[in-house]
């Protein structure tokens, strides 16, 4: 939320973001690179997928959050 709000007033390579209602930011909004190994790497990808959904997309441009990377690493290494 935090992110979200010095990116929604402050610029990011020139520009703000728009004003969402769900007051989140996406990791590669904020970062270029995204890396890690082994569990960070799985995490990485999963942040680094765009969100496909078109209806979805202004407000969420990544298709997963981080927890909901969270819940899906627990729910499959079990």
């Amino acid at each position: 939320m935090r992110s979200y709000t010095i990116a929604n007033r402050e610029p990011i390579d020139g520009k703000t973001i728009k004003a969402r209602e769900s007051k989140k930011i996406a990791i590669p909004e904020l970062f270029d690179m995204i890396a890690g190994s082994e569990t960070g790497a799985i995490t990485a990808s999963y942040l680094s997928i765009k969100n496909d959904d078109p209806a979805k997309s202004d407000d969420q441009p990544n298709k997963y959050w981080a927890s909901d990377v969270s819940s899906i690493y627990l729910k499959y290494t079990d």
